[in-house]
């Protein structure tokens, strides 16, 4: 981490009010070819960010955020802590897994308005464990449920490993997008995009803003939050336990995690390089009918 001194104290806008933001004196790089330098704040950019959509929601206007980058980033935690800081009454609720209770979550979170900013989080562990047919089918009732979110001026968050798991209509949809780059072989950062429609062609382009820091969720950061993050983690080992199959006596977490290994390998294995499950089964070591039994699961 940088020495304080490493940073310029600015003031970014937001209606007639100042948002105090402390920036680092040196640029960050975003992309390669052409590269483009933006400015890089500390944590304390999300002060401005929750002030920025809470003032768009004043506006009569939904705030659709995609947040996106590769596993263990921190794409969840960074959503949790932005849900948190927006609306004052967040909880483990309001994280779904699956469409359906993404859309239960929005049929009870009340119309925003009054000091009152209602979120919803569609985690990303259904676009990581589903196959793309089924990541296409939730993302057909998606659209349905943006009538609710407009509806209602709702904030939603959008978790995917990658933008193109997420459609294009929704793309077009959603207003920011924050990327978590692996890349930089740190966490807690995070790249702040608009996402913006040429009217000419229709097409999504993606505006670079800056860059953010974010801290983690522990005992000396966002601690708040600990008791949602472990239910969290819990509900979201059952789902992927349900979507697997994995037998209830399969209870220590090593087992589950090479159970839930296994199947991607598999998984993997039949729909990347085209494996025959007979082969797939000799290699993993299993019997045939297994290999069938999870490969079938990702059609469902």
């Amino acid at each position: 981490m940088k020495a304080e001194t490493d940073f310029i104290e600015k003031r970014l806008w937001v209606g007639k009010n100042a948002i105090p933001v402390n920036q680092y004196k040196e640029d960050y790089q975003v992309g390669y070819n052409p590269p483009v330098l933006v400015p890089i704040y500390d944590s304390s950019f999300l002060n401005y960010l929750v002030k920025l959509w809470q003032y768009r929601v004043n506006q009569c206007w939904s705030v659709d955020v995609m947040i996106t980058g590769d596993r263990r980033v921190g794409k969840s935690t960074l959503a949790s802590i932005l849900a948190s800081m927006m609306y004052r009454d967040f909880s483990v609720d309001h994280i779904a897994f699956k469409i359906e209770q993404f859309q239960e979550i929005l049929r009870n979170n009340p119309v925003a308005g009054d000091g009152i900013y209602p979120v919803a989080i569609l985690d990303e562990a259904g676009f990581d464990m589903f196959a793309q047919e089924w990541a296409d089918q939730l993302q057909k009732e998606m659209v349905k449920a943006f009538e609710v979110i407009g509806a209602k001026y709702q904030t939603i968050f959008l978790l995917a490993p990658n933008p193109s798991l997420i459609n294009r209509g929704l793309r077009k949809m959603a207003s920011y997008w924050i990327y978590l780059p692996s890349e930089k072989m740190t966490r807690g950062v995070a790249e702040y995009y608009e996402v913006k429609v040429n009217k000419y062609d229709g097409s999504i382009y993606y505006d670079p803003q800056c860059a953010f820091l974010f801290d983690p969720i522990d005992q000396n950061h966002n601690n708040h939050l600990l008791s949602i993050w472990k239910e969290y983690e819990k509900r979201k080992m059952e789902f992927i336990e349900d979507v697997l199959g994995i037998p209830s006596e399969i209870k220590g977490k090593r087992e589950q995690t090479n159970t839930i290994r296994l199947y991607k390998l598999m998984k993997w294995l039949y729909n990347e390089l085209n494996v025959p499950q007979t082969k797939i089964a000799e290699v993993v070591g299993v019997d045939h009918s297994t290999v069938s039994y999870y490969i079938e699961r990702t059609k469902k």
